[in-house]
């Protein structure tokens, strides 16, 4: 490929992952000045460093390719395709255990919801342990680990396919949950809407496989060249669309903080604080939940079944409520 259209393409790589990288940054520090950092927000710190690592690997291939006009060794680890994708695959299902894990925060303890969310955040993880451990078996040949046989390329479609199924369960499941639960009508259309951006990691991920089956089948070959910058998409955007949560609720309060002040101090002092109740029964309605900020609020167990769910605001009444759970 010549010289300067990788050159043009790196640097919009480049671009994405700044803004990958910004956008994590910004979540941990937003959530760690509000005190709510919580095991999403720590995960996340994982994909952050990897994806430093995922970038310098694209520079380390373009100043090799065409500065030193090395040819690459697809024996040396660094070079292979499988560290790359080993990157690549960190990140993306990091990213979507976070978002599962999003997810579970804002549920009491043996609520329904939680324990669903807390199965598909198992899932993913096991999920990721699977691709990892095939692709690094069938894969091997002799005592280095590149891409190359049938197997290997089975392998391959069997890890683009989870990657697919990953990101339809995080569409659908949101809206499935969040659609039975009982919100104020901005607040519910925000939540969804911000929750449904995960179609834009699935277009990501589409648009990755069509260009790696197409190489793989033959029909037609967009080059490798072409691939790598789909994976590096797809990794930006699941950083991206992870932390566009956080980032929607942010601007949120900055909005509602300038047409009612009062208002929006009132809703901030209600995400700053706990949430108390005890996990709906599958016979009790549906409950009503009132929260500003819904990734910046945990709830707790502390009240009886079928009310509202309330704002303990005395720290002495939260931490007696807490001894008594």
């Amino acid at each position: 490929m010549p010289d300067q259209p990788w050159m043009s393409k790196s640097f919009f790589l480049t671009v994405l992952h700044s803004i990958a990288l910004f956008s994590t940054i910004f979540r941990v520090v937003q959530r760690w000045s509000v005190s709510r950092l919580w095991w999403d927000d720590f995960l996340l710190l994982l994909p952050l460093g990897i994806d430093v690592m995922f970038l310098a690997s694209l520079w380390t291939l373009y100043h090799r390719s065409f500065v030193l006009a090395f040819t690459l060794n697809n024996n040396d680890i660094i070079d292979s395709v499988w560290f790359g994708t080993f990157l690549w695959l960190l990140i993306i299902w990091s990213c979507r255990t976070s978002l599962a894990l999003s997810m579970t925060r804002l549920f009491p303890p043996g609520h329904r919801s939680r324990q669903f969310s807390l199965t598909l955040t198992f899932y993913f993880v096991v999920t990721f342990i699977l691709c990892i451990v095939t692709l690094s078996v069938a894969c091997r040949t002799g005592n280095k680990i590149i891409f190359h046989g049938e197997s290997c390329i089975k392998a391959g479609i069997m890890t683009t396919s989870l990657d697919l199924s990953g990101d339809i369960l995080l569409i659908f499941v949101p809206l499935i949950t969040f659609w039975r639960v009982r919100l104020p009508q901005t607040q519910r259309r925000l939540i969804l809407i911000t929750y449904s951006a995960s179609f834009m990691t699935l277009i990501a991920s589409i648009s990755f496989c069509v260009s790696l089956y197409g190489s793989i089948i033959g029909n037609f070959n967009l080059g490798a060249s072409i691939i790598t910058m789909m994976a590096h998409i797809e990794a930006t955007t699941s950083m991206i669309i992870c932390n566009i949560v956080v980032i929607t609720m942010f601007f949120y309060r900055i909005f509602r903080r300038g047409r009612d002040p009062e208002e929006v101090e009132e809703s901030v002092e209600k995400s700053e604080e706990t949430l108390n109740t005890h996990p709906p029964q599958s016979n009790a309605p549906t409950p009503h939940i009132d929260f500003t900020d819904p990734t910046w609020t945990s709830l707790e167990h502390s009240e009886p079944l079928n009310q509202t769910f309330e704002v303990a605001s005395d720290p002495e009444i939260m931490r007696s409520s807490q001894l008594l759970t």
